[in-house]
């Protein structure tokens, strides 16, 4: 069969794809994962970055769910923390949207926080 004939041929057959079994194991473990953290209140934030400005602690990343506002408390380690600021594209705003990236600016020291991490609202 000639290169032509090849590539005038009709009929196509769909390419299957081959996972191998430790990929599908880990990609199982990771829907079960995924599923932990499940999003329980009515706001929540995921971390991109955290770090230390003076007395403020900065937490990078984007609204998951609802709306957070400068008056609202963050469940971080099973303690409530109040917001002390938030800011969008270096201007300080008071509420970030679902979907919307900021900064989170809150009072205390030596937090960290990794990427990834989804923050509650209270």
């Amino acid at each position: 069969m000639g290169l032509l004939k090849l590539l005038q041929k009709d009929e196509k057959k769909p390419l299957g794809i081959c996972i191998p079994e430790h990929q599908r194991k880990r990609t199982e473990q990771l829907v079960k994962s995924e599923a932990k953290r499940a999003i329980k209140s009515d706001a929540a934030f995921e971390v991109t970055d955290c770090f230390q400005i003076h007395e403020f602690a900065v937490i990078r990343g984007n609204v998951l769910k609802g709306i957070i506002t400068n008056k609202d408390k963050l469940l971080i380690e099973g303690k409530k923390v109040k917001i002390a600021e938030l800011w969008v594209n270096d201007k300080k705003v008071n509420m970030l949207g679902e979907g919307d990236s900021g900064a989170i600016f809150i009072n205390t020291k030596g937090l960290r926080l990794r990427p990834g991490t989804i923050i509650q609202v209270e």
